[in-house]
């Protein structure tokens, strides 16, 4: 048992020990988070001070930078590093190297993190290559959150009167109503709007991330390897083995919304978009991107037992036609090619992440070129 006296020297201790942990905590928090992040979608999205989702004016990169499966699931034997580059405009929305403000857009690009660009560099993102193909001025407002209020306020913003809307859809998340918030053109944030926004967003990301948070994070998962303790990070991530032997990660919402996809699709957000779009002689072209599980599973060395017939993007793709909604629907072509290039050990999605690579996007680009 210890004496009194060396209780009393503990008593002075912990104080200290905790006192220094805050201390340090606090001031790290002043470093840039990129110097601790595995990623760019770890760190751009931390001061969104701006009409986009991302900190403005921001650059991040990383010669080692590696998938979200492969984190997610605390696999680092399957990390696949590569260099990745990350810019955003001033606006807070990722930059096209050849972004011109002078003049309206021909293309507003929306959708989510897929159409952002998460996991490519910026000269690889669906807009830059859909650009090159087209050589239609495209402006990337992708990961913005999906409502009428911020799309016809970045049309307004951007000088838009005419041109394409495109929505870029992903398998996994429902097809659900696009809010209406009684948006007009007049409508515009006061200065007492944007100063509150700032505030906002720069008190919360500066005490929601936490450099010796993620150190610590990092060092648990260290021991989370099945022989210190149990990694309960991989029930988050299905590992699979491709029929060329290569094994692959999908995310596991991505196999469970394969083999359940929902019944019942409801449209009207959308038809109320292209409503709206049309009184402002835009058109709308909505873009169904499948999940990486979707466009593999068929190749994998033991495929899913239950197959959906039709897939759920193609009854999709089916019911937006008869709404008669222009759309793409990526999913054979995308499958189409994966199938050709397994042979020659070659991917369209990261394996070790959710999302496509620049060759999957090339492919992507050239099927929405023949829509436009």
């Amino acid at each position: 048992m210890m004496d009194s006296e060396e209780i009393i020297k503990l008593g002075h201790v912990i104080p200290i020990i905790i006192a220094l942990c805050g201390t340090m905590d606090f001031f790290t928090r002043f470093l840039p988070v990129n110097l601790f992040s595995a990623r760019a979608w770890e760190c751009v999205g931390r001061f969104p001070i701006a009409e986009g989702p991302f900190t403005p004016s921001f650059r991040y990169h990383n010669d080692r930078s590696c998938g979200d499966l492969a984190l997610m699931g605390n696999l680092p034997a399957y990390r696949v590093y590569r260099p990745e580059t990350f810019t955003t405009n001033a606006s807070g929305f990722r930059k096209n190297p050849t972004e011109d403000t002078t003049r309206p857009p021909d293309i507003l690009m929306t959708g989510d993190s897929f159409a952002a660009g998460c996991g490519v560099n910026d000269d690889e993102t669906l807009t830059v290559q859909l650009e090159g193909l087209t050589h239609r001025r495209i402006y990337n407002a992708g990961y913005m959150k999906i409502d009428l209020m911020r799309i016809l306020r970045r049309i307004d913003q951007l000088h838009m009167v005419s041109g394409i809307v495109i929505l870029q859809y992903l398998e996994r998340y429902s097809v659900v109503p696009i809010q209406d918030l009684g948006y007009t053109s007049k409508e515009t944030l006061n200065r007492w709007d944007r100063l509150h926004k700032i505030v906002d967003k720069s008190w919360e990301g500066f005490w929601q991330v936490s450099p010796v948070q993620i150190l610590s994070q990092r060092l648990y998962r260290r021991l989370l390897n099945d022989r210190i303790l149990p990694n309960t990070n991989a029930a988050k991530v299905v590992l699979g083995t491709l029929k060329n032997g290569r094994p692959i990660l999908f995310f596991s919402l991505e196999a469970e919304r394969f083999k359940q996809p929902p019944e019942n699709i409801d449209l009207s957000g959308i038809l109320k978009l292209q409503w709206e779009l049309r009184q402002r002689h835009i058109d709308l072209l909505m873009v169904l991107t499948p999940d990486k599980y979707s466009v593999y599973a068929g190749l994998l060395a033991q495929p899913p037992v239950h197959v959906p017939n039709p897939p759920y993007l193609d009854r999709l793709s089916k019911m937006l036609e008869q709404a008669h909604v222009p759309a793409v629907n990526l999913l054979s072509v995308l499958q189409n090619q994966a199938a050709s290039d397994l042979n020659q050990g070659v991917y369209i999605y990261w394996l070790d992440d959710t999302h496509w690579n620049a060759r999957g996007i090339r492919v992507a680009a050239e099927e929405i070129r023949k829509h436009l």
